[in-house]
């Protein structure tokens, strides 16, 4: 032990130990990490029982370097980082009770590990970790001997990563019979030979340069992770694979092309797969299909069957990164997935949200790193037990209260990520800032990575958004508001009018005649009648016999009827031309019938020709309702404007004023 080194180190008075170079927290962990340690020269609390000494300067491990700590019960040893090149036989027999180790990146070789594996005197070690060595495996024969050792038989979990095996041969673990997690990520591992370790549940060979899948033999592996290889094809996976218990297989980031129908079909109890970040890849029809699958994750399909999930009736969370749905309607894929609760696309350049229907279990959504512009609430109605919905780094300008239904703003249960957009500040943010203010807690990632990128002059966060400029008053608006609401009232009051115009006419007609004066009839000797009447048969039940009772029984006209009036055998147009020259009033009843008759229309023919001689006072119009614009030719026109012109109405009021004024034109 070195003499007087205490002096270098600032001692610890605030922890469990104190007067000591470590710190410890809690009465059973010494963290003496980067302490600039040779040795162990001061005493620990009999409490301790794992020691972290990692990134010290422990060349060497010698018999004496742990003498002080002799009556600890020591269970867990770090000394990673700690520049050893040699450990002595004896170094670690003071630990009977060790279960964990960590060696890992010294400068260690095989030989040094079995001097010292083989001195732990009675301990059972569980977990070995040994990464990062000077190690080397001879690729046609195992000399790690160590592992023969009987102190190690009860190790169940050994890690040697960031090594140099080419061509690791199981064998080397064969005594290791409680083995069940293999950790060999980044060796230079192409090849491996095989061996049944009943045991092992878990094996890493991840970031190795594997190209052909080996021939597994592992009756309870659980868990095997390859990714990071240079694995083109996985046909093997269908041929040369035993593993019945498989429930997780990771291949992500391998030059995988294609991937067969029914790849997995012998993996019965494969519950994940992750084949993420690969090239651009084929899939076929039912690749997936399988009984037990509940996870998947995919990336980069070149080619998307859309039958590709079909036969998929347990999976429950889907992944899919890296593959261009674009203008694509993405749930035509997905249909079939009824169970399914969690769902992540991205990087997907998705343009639209489709609508989410039969997807009632959906608990998470995560449609981030794509190209949404706009969000549509219809989309998520039947979402009712969603709990998270991210779109974090869209293309989103804004979000108002009709982005979403209402029961995701109102659910406190509901998170929410729309971190990372392109917010438009306009005015149209405020109600969607004040959400984000009152709701801290449900809005992931606010308020730092929620931005004004739009106008210029409100670049910043949007929880800072000054909403002061949206409430004063806009003179353009007022003025806009004040002209629709003037032509608002202008028609509005247009309505009423043409609604009650024989009710108003019918007021002002009484207001003006409230003291009326006797109409004496004029009789004049040298008119037979006091007015031919025009009409059209079809018009007679819906006027003329109204006509015939007021102006003959009522006011003692005598009018001139062509069915009545007009006796049969003589020429009909003599007999219409001397009726009207005999008649006091020529009377136009006006209707699309009439106009459509060609003797009506030579009626009104001749009434044109009266107006033309100069005898206008003569002819007067009585219109029984809009007249087709087909018939309204210019002299029709001009025979309207240069006559009096009475509207007949069905309404009571109407009928009143209609008849009054006939009555005045009558005795003109």
């Amino acid at each position: 032990m070195t003499v007087g080194t205490s002096a270098k180190y600032k001692w610890n008075h605030g922890s469990f130990c104190p007067e000591t170079p470590c710190v410890c927290w809690n009465p059973e962990t010494a963290d003496c990490t980067y302490r600039n340690l040779r040795s162990i020269f001061f005493d620990l609390p009999s409490s301790i029982k794992t020691l972290i000494l990692t990134g010290n300067k422990f060349s060497s491990v010698l018999d004496d370097t742990f003498i002080n700590l002799i009556n600890l019960n020591i269970t867990r040893i770090s000394m990673d980082h700690c520049r050893v090149n040699s450990i002595s036989r004896r170094a670690f027999e003071y630990f009977e009770h060790l279960i964990f180790l960590d060696l890992s990146y010294n400068s260690l070789t095989f030989d040094d590990l079995e001097t010292a594996m083989c001195s732990l005197n009675r301990s059972h070690l569980q977990i070995l970790n040994i990464s990062g060595n000077d190690l080397f495996v001879n690729p046609g024969f195992p000399t790690l001997g160590f592992f023969k050792c009987v102190w190690l038989r009860e190790l169940t979990e050994v890690v040697m990563t960031e090594g140099t095996m080419e061509m690791p041969d199981f064998r080397l673990f064969s005594s290791l019979k409680k083995l069940e997690i293999l950790d060999l990520r980044k060796n230079e591992i192409s090849y491996i030979k095989q061996y049944n370790l009943t045991k092992l549940k878990n094996l890493n060979l991840a970031d190795n340069k594997i190209q052909d899948l080996p021939f597994f033999l592992f009756s309870n592996l659980k868990v095997l992770n390859m990714t990071k290889n240079k694995l083109s094809v996985i046909d093997k996976l269908r041929e040369n694979v035993s593993l019945p218990k498989l429930e997780y297989l990771n291949l992500s980031d391998n030059p995988i092309t294609r991937i067969q129908s029914s790849s997995f079909d012998r993996l019965k109890n494969l519950k994940s797969l992750i084949i993420d970040h690969i090239k651009e890849t084929i899939v076929d029809s039912y690749t997936f299909a399988s009984d037990s699958l509940e996870i998947l994750s995919i990336g980069n399909i070149a080619y998307f069957p859309t039958s590709i999930f079909s036969n998929c009736l347990k999976l429950q969370s889907l992944t899919i990164l890296n593959t261009e749905f674009s203008d694509k309607n993405f749930t035509e894929f997905i249909l079939p997935l009824k169970r399914l609760h969690t769902l992540r696309i991205s990087h997907s350049k998705i343009k639209f949200i489709p609508t989410l229907q039969n997807f009632s279990r959906l608990l998470h959504l995560d449609l981030s790193q794509n190209s949404l512009k706009n969000i549509q609430s219809s989309v998520f109605d039947d979402l009712k037990s969603i709990r998270s919905i991210v779109l974090h780094h869209n293309l989103i300008l804004s979000i108002d209260y009709i982005s979403f239904p209402s029961f995701v703003w109102k659910n406190k249960a509901i998170s929410l990520d729309l971190s990372s957009n392109p917010f438009d500040c306009g005015c149209q943010v405020i109600w969607f800032v004040k959400w984000l203010r009152n709701n801290k807690e449900r809005a992931e990632n606010f308020p730092d990575s929620y931005k004004c990128v739009s106008p210029s002059d409100k670049h910043g966060l949007l929880a800072n958004f000054d909403a002061s400029d949206c409430y004063r008053p806009n003179q353009y608006l007022i003025l806009s508001f004040t002209i629709c609401g003037c032509l608002s009232i202008m028609c509005f009051t247009a309505i009423i009018l043409r609604k009650l115009r024989w009710d108003i006419k019918y007021y002002i007609h009484i207001y003006k005649t409230r003291k009326p004066s006797r109409y004496k009839r004029i009789l004049d000797d040298e008119f037979l009648y006091d007015g031919f009447v025009a009409y059209n048969t079809s018009d007679r039940q819906r006027i003329m016999s109204e006509l015939i009772e007021n102006l003959e029984k009522k006011y003692n006209f005598k009018l001139c009827l062509q069915e009545r009036d007009i006796l049969p055998g003589g020429i009909f147009v003599d007999d219409i031309h001397h009726s009207i020259e005999a008649s006091r009033k020529f009377i136009l009843v006006l209707s699309n019938n009439f106009m459509s008759d060609q003797w009506c229309r030579y009626e009104a023919l001749i009434a044109n020709l009266t107006v033309v001689d100069g005898r206008s006072e003569k002819v007067l119009i009585v219109l029984l309702g809009e007249i087709s614009s087909q018939y309204m030719t210019n002299s029709m026109k001009t025979l309207m404007k240069s006559t009096v012109n009475l509207e007949w109405t069905e309404k009571a009021s109407g009928k009143k004023l209609f008849w009054t004024r006939i009555q005045i034109e009558m005795h003109k």
